[in-house]
């Protein structure tokens, strides 16, 4: 397996003659060489693992898991994520390349400082910061290598300071950070896992809210309210489960704690908006003003759908890939970048 950062392109970039205008940086064809024009300089894609089958990404630190079930990892160290050296200031310990941390694993999810995953036997394994209890070991100490919480998990979803599991029974199980009242109880944090609802297929998790996909097609959700994602209830006030749709196949969050909706992907294919998509178009404007909190139907014949900071990748039936939103970093791949 090839670990090191040997700067092959992808086949799709091509790349002037010009070698580099900086280290992680190209210039497009076309573009000029004396150009200073940050708005064109594109990231240089770099190969840094092949057969790769599973990743997973989060604030500072990356996971991958390749066709022989080993998981790597790489990033920031700083929260003992990657089994390395506890610093509350800037990273003293940056894994530049990735790093095997573990064999026979089926699943991997990075939260903003932990790490969980699931090996083949369906046991749940944890470790990193755990200030919140994250880790899910009834206790609020860090731990520097994966250490057991469960077995018989299915489904694993880390937030920044949050970890909920979906077990072979379909209950789903949250632990970590409460203060939004993600957890279901009173306390500022939950360091032992707790059930929070049965019959679960699907999960997807907010900065402030929890939306879970039932085994019956019915869409739940539950926390504060901040921006009108539970539409059936006044902003900003705490909610308990409640039911929001019917008929949904999958739901979809942005990680950003700055960005607050949900995709929601429908039986027939409708993908639907909940909460606020900053960056619309005058339509979607014009029918979020006429539907109010309603959910806002955005387009049809949808596969998949992915939540990203103010901005979506959709892909529909036949394979395509759109994007819709933010752009003023080029997320929607235009070739331009507009506000």
């Amino acid at each position: 397996m090839n670990l090191g950062c040997n700067n092959i392109i992808h086949p799709l970039f091509e790349l002037t003659p010009y070698e580099a205008f900086q280290d992680n940086f190209w210039v497009p064809k076309g573009a000029s060489k004396k150009t200073s024009n940050s708005k064109i300089l594109i990231p240089r894609p770099y190969r840094i693992l092949r057969d790769i089958r599973k990743i997973s990404t989060c604030i500072h630190h990356n996971a991958a898991i390749d066709n022989n079930a080993v998981l790597w990892e790489w990033g920031a160290d700083s929260m003992a994520q990657m089994d390395g050296v506890y610093s509350n200031d800037f990273p003293q310990n940056v894994q530049r390349l990735p790093q095997r941390s573990m064999e026979n694993v089926l699943n991997v999810c990075c939260g903003g400082w932990h790490t969980l995953c699931i090996t083949k036997d369906k046991k749940l394994w944890s470790w990193g910061n755990n200030e919140y209890g994250q880790l899910g070991l009834g206790d609020y100490l860090r731990r520097d290598h994966p250490t057991f919480i469960m077995d018989g998990v299915d489904f694993i979803f880390a937030s920044e300071f949050q970890s909920f599991a979906i077990r072979e029974d379909h209950t789903l199980w949250g632990w970590g950070n409460n203060e939004s009242k993600m957890l279901l109880e009173e306390s500022e944090c939950c360091c032992t896992p707790k059930i929070l609802m049965d019959n679960v297929d699907k999960i997807s998790c907010g900065s402030h809210v929890i939306a879970a996909v039932r085994q019956d097609g019915t869409l739940w959700a539950w926390g504060t309210n901040t921006n009108n994602i539970i539409f059936t209830k006044p902003q900003h006030h705490f909610c308990p489960p409640l039911l929001l749709m019917t008929g949904v196949i999958d739901i979809s969050f942005p990680a950003s704690e700055n960005s607050e909706y949900g995709l929601v992907i429908a039986e027939n294919g409708d993908l639907y908006c909940l909460g606020n998509l900053t960056y619309q178009s005058q339509r979607t404007i014009k029918l979020s003003k006429e539907q109010k909190n309603m959910p806002l139907k955005l387009m049809n014949n949808i596969f998949s759908a992915y939540a990203g900071n103010d901005f979506a990748l959709v892909k529909d039936m036949r394979g395509r890939l759109f994007a819709l939103g933010r752009n003023d970093l080029g997320q929607c791949g235009t070739g331009k970048s507009t506000g």
